[in-house]
């Protein structure tokens, strides 16, 4: 019976090593909105602020809608 499960479990392994890998196909997982920014989550132009606020999901006509995230002066 151990050889019969040895044999099987063989098998098994070779017939995996020989099927092709696809190419470019992968899992990603993400949560929330990927930052957009270009300067980083701050920048200064001149004696202003300008920070990052992350995108979030408003009431929109009468549905939910996600507004990306933008850049505000503070």
């Amino acid at each position: 019976m151990k050889r019969l499960i040895a044999l099987l479990f063989a098998v098994i392994l070779t017939l995996g090593g020989l099927v092709p890998a696809a190419n470019g196909v992968g899992v990603f997982i993400s949560a929330g909105d990927q930052p957009y920014y270009t300067h980083g989550p701050y920048y200064y132009v001149g004696p202003r602020r300008y920070v990052w606020v992350p995108g979030h999901w408003a009431w929109r006509h009468h549905h939910h809608a996600w507004v990306h995230g933008y850049y505000v002066i503070r």
